[in-house]
C-alpha cells in the first residue's frame, strides 16, 4: 500500500471545510436568542477541551489508530465496544449529513427524487475516496480559497449595508444561563 502525504496547509483546509460544512446551513445557537454568541463560546470551550483530550491520547499513541489504543487503555472488551461505537457514530453522522444535504438540494431540484440526489452525492464521495487523500486535500485547498473569498465578501457587504445592529445583543442573559447552557450543550436524546 502506498503512503499518501498531505501538507499541514492541506490538512488545515480539510478541517476548516469540514467545520464549515453544516455550520453555514444549520442555524446555531438560535434557542439562546440574543445570547447565541455566549452559547457558541461555551460550546467552543467544550470542543477545545475534547480536542486536547484527543491530542493527549494521540501524542502518547502516535503509531496506532484510536480504535487500537482505546483497547490498550480500557481493556479488550470495553475498548472494542467504544471503538465500535465510534465507527457507528461516524456512519450515523455521514448518513445524516447525506440526508440533510439531499433535502437542501431538493429546494432547488424539487422534481428530482431524493434517492437520485443522494446517489449522485454518494458517487462523488466514492470517486473522491478512489482518487485518494492527496487529491481531496488539493481540492480542499482550492475550495478553501473560494469559501474565504465569499466569507470576506459577505462580511464586507454586511458591514457597509448597515444591517449589523449591536443593540440586538442586549440585554445579555435576559433569560438567565439556562437557555445558553442548553443550547451550548444540548440533550441529544431528542435528535432524530
Amino acid at each position: 500500500m502506498e503512503k499518501s502525504k498531505i501538507s499541514p496547509q492541506q490538512l488545515f483546509s480539510l478541517i476548516i471545510l469540514f467545520e464549515f460544512g453544516t455550520a453555514l446551513v444549520v442555524p446555531l445557537g438560535v434557542d439562546a436568542k440574543q445570547d447565541a454568541w455566549l452559547a457558541e463560546l461555551l460550546g467552543l470551550t467544550g470542543g477545545v477541551i475534547l480536542l486536547l483530550i484527543y491530542y493527549y491520547l494521540y501524542s502518547h499513541n502516535k503509531d496506532q489508530l484510536l480504535t487500537s489504543y482505546i483497547q490498550k487503555i480500557l481493556g479488550k472488551y470495553i475498548g472494542y465496544f467504544i471503538g465500535l461505537s465510534y465507527i457507528l457514530f461516524f456512519i450515523y453522522g455521514a448518513s445524516r449529513d447525506l440526508r440533510e444535504s439531499s433535502e437542501l438540494f431538493l429546494l432547488q431540484f424539487s422534481e428530482t427524487p431524493m434517492t437520485a440526489l443522494s446517489g449522485i452525492m454518494m458517487i462523488l464521495v466514492c470517486y473522491a475516496v478512489y482518487l485518494g487523500i492527496e487529491v481531496l486535500a488539493r481540492t480542499g485547498e482550492l475550495f478553501l480559497g473560494i469559501v474565504f473569498s465569499m466569507v470576506i465578501l459577505t462580511i464586507f457587504c454586511a458591514t457597509f449595508s448597515n444591517v449589523i445592529r449591536f443593540e440586538n445583543l442586549l440585554p445579555v442573559l435576559e433569560n438567565g444561563w439556562k437557555p445558553v447552557l442548553t443550547t451550548a450543550f444540548p440533550d441529544n436524546r431528542n435528535v432524530g
